[in-house]
């Protein structure tokens, strides 16, 4: 097994001085790139406690559940949207070559550097409140996804002023957390913040001179919501304590998820609903289901999904939804007028064998239905009564 200086030789001296400089260390001037990575795991092994403040709080709750299962034990998870400080810096060591789990672990030199220190720091990030922070932070860039920085800054201090934390209190815990220079971004003589879900900038500022000209204001959110927000990194929830979010998680429930599988669905359903041009994915959740749902389950999970991802927050439209201004609406596929219940009285139906047509089953992949036999409009049904199917049966939907 490579040891943490053999993993480091791979980076460009300015990635490890980069490094360095993101988890507190002093960067040697002039030096070597041979230097550096000496001096570099010289400060990961003599100062743990101290360069482990320096890490988010996602980073943090991975290297604890590493110490747990420890050294060289391999941890899964589904792949999420972005990797951590510790996998890009290879402090942690990570396998995705799987199309279904990233498994992750930490050698034992790292496992002896952290485990005795990792649960104290971990507690007091929680006391001091860099967490609080570092969530109102993440809160933010989500919600809104691309935020020029001063419109950011004035409302993070607002919504933690309103939690009770002072300016100065605020500021210091950010000079620790690594939040604010990890997904800044400087374009076009502006300095924006960005959530590290967003792929691409531009997608986002692009499509808001497309789709969204006419919004000029950031929307407002409560404390709750930001922090919310901002929470359980790397998937979010978002808006799931609305009447859309507690009906989406009673669907979910009702499919059968639980724990972790409830945070990865809303995440995954929310930002599947972020781009009008890249959505078909919105309802897969459900698709990949319906031929075990009736057709009106079916089609009440539809507008489930689509009254959850309409009145959740959308990067193009500045935080607002889809619900406040009338805009990039996701419509429900199946409508009322298309499931009609067959009165009672109706004749019962019995399966028979193709008699005047062919038969033919319906296409694979069709979201619901059952196969069965052609019916000319013309023929007798098939049911019996003596009608013509287009007098009988054929009334009403299959």
């Amino acid at each position: 097994m490579n040891s943490l200086a053999d993993r480091l030789t791979r980076f460009e001296k300015w990635e490890l001085e980069d490094f360095m400089d993101v988890l507190g260390a002093d960067v040697p001037d002039h030096s070597r790139k041979t230097a550096i990575i000496k001096c570099f795991t010289a400060y990961l092994s003599r100062k743990p406690e101290f360069w482990l403040r320096h890490l988010m709080e996602r980073d943090l709750r991975l290297l604890s559940s590493l110490v747990k299962a420890g050294p060289g034990k391999m941890l899964a998870m589904d792949h999420p949207d972005y990797p951590t400080i510790l996998e890009i810096t290879g402090i942690v060591e990570n396998d995705s070559s799987d199309d279904y789990d990233l498994k992750l672990w930490i050698s034992q030199e790292v496992f002896d550097i952290v485990s005795p220190h990792i649960e104290k720091v971990i507690s007091d990030c929680e006391r001091s409140g860099q967490f609080t922070v570092e969530r109102a932070c993440l809160g933010l860039m989500n919600l809104y996804g691309v935020v020029p920085y001063a419109v950011f800054c004035e409302k993070l201090a607002v919504c933690l002023v309103d939690m009770g934390l002072k300016q100065q209190e605020i500021w210091d815990l950010l000079e620790l957390t690594p939040v604010l220079r990890w997904n800044s971004v400087g374009m076009d003589d502006m300095e924006y913040m960005c959530s590290p879900l967003v792929e691409n900038i531009y997608d986002v500022l692009d499509a808001r001179k497309k789709y969204a000209e006419g919004i000029s204001e950031y929307a407002d959110f409560s404390p709750e919501e930001i922090i919310s927000a901002g929470s359980g990194a790397p998937f979010f929830i978002i808006g799931d304590k609305s009447e859309a979010g507690k009906a989406m998680r009673s669907m979910l429930s009702y499919l059968g998820y639980s724990g972790p599988q409830i945070a990865t669905s809303f995440h995954d359903v929310w930002m599947d609903a972020q781009f009008p041009d890249d959505n078909q994915h919105v309802f897969d959740i459900v698709n990949d289901v319906s031929d075990s749902l009736s057709i009106s389950r079916y089609s009440d999970f539809i507008k489930v999904i689509s009254g959850y991802v309409n009145s959740t927050p959308k990067w193009i439209l500045s935080g607002f939804s889809a619900d406040e201004t009338g805009m990039l609406r996701i419509e429900a596929e199946i409508g009322d007028e298309q499931v009609e219940d067959i009165p009672d009285d109706a004749p019962k139906w019995v399966m028979p064998s193709p008699s005047v047509s062919d038969g033919y089953a319906l296409p694979s992949g069709f979201p619901f239905g059952l196969s069965v036999p052609h019916v000319a409009p013309g023929d007798p049904c098939p049911c019996g009564s003596g009608l013509k199917y287009r007098s009988c049966h054929g009334k009403y939907p299959s």
